[in-house]
């Protein structure tokens, strides 16, 4: 996958949660191995982006006859359950604003300290709180010079570590 794609749930009462956002590299649809009928998330483009498509009933074959994309897909599968205890971590143990900072960390670390147009609904459904919340928290990290909108946002990949580092 080439770009970033925005990966949502959305509730029976229509509230969404944005799940992750996954950039150059990484793998969406992993979940199909499970065998799941139903499709319990979606997938949005935030910019231009290039997917490689695998049909499902090809990847059995696939993992067992291609070691290096298999270890790339168990790679990918630990990465994202690391990823999902980090975010339980971060929601338990951190605010908002250090939420939101792990968020754009993590997310420049991947984009080699760029990320694409996010809007701040998309930032506080990752966060978990509100727009409003994550506009004062956005300029507060600008003013610091934590982060810079260019074309996206690029985030001091060094700065905003030892930020979150930071008690």
């Amino acid at each position: 996958m080439e770009g970033w794609v925005k990966v949502a749930a959305v509730s029976a009462h229509g509230k969404q949660a944005v799940l992750t956002v996954l950039g150059a590299g990484d793998i969406l649809g992993d979940s199909c191995v499970l065998d799941e009928p139903l499709r319990t998330s979606s997938a949005t483009a935030l910019e231009w982006s290039t997917l490689f498509r695998i049909e499902k009933q090809d990847l059995p074959h696939i993992l067992r006859r291609q070691a290096r994309f298999s270890e790339g897909f168990l790679r990918h599968l630990l990465f994202q359950k690391d990823r999902l205890e980090q975010g339980l971590i971060n929601q338990i143990f951190h605010s908002s604003e250090k939420r939101l900072a792990s968020i754009l960390l993590a997310l420049g670390m991947r984009g080699a300290g760029r990320i694409p147009r996010i809007n701040q609904e998309t930032l506080a459904a990752m966060v978990g709180t509100t727009r409003s919340r994550i506009s004062f928290f956005m300029n507060k990290l600008k003013r610091f010079g934590y982060i810079r909108y260019d074309d996206g946002i690029c985030v001091d990949l060094l700065a905003m570590a030892a930020f979150i580092e930071s008690d």
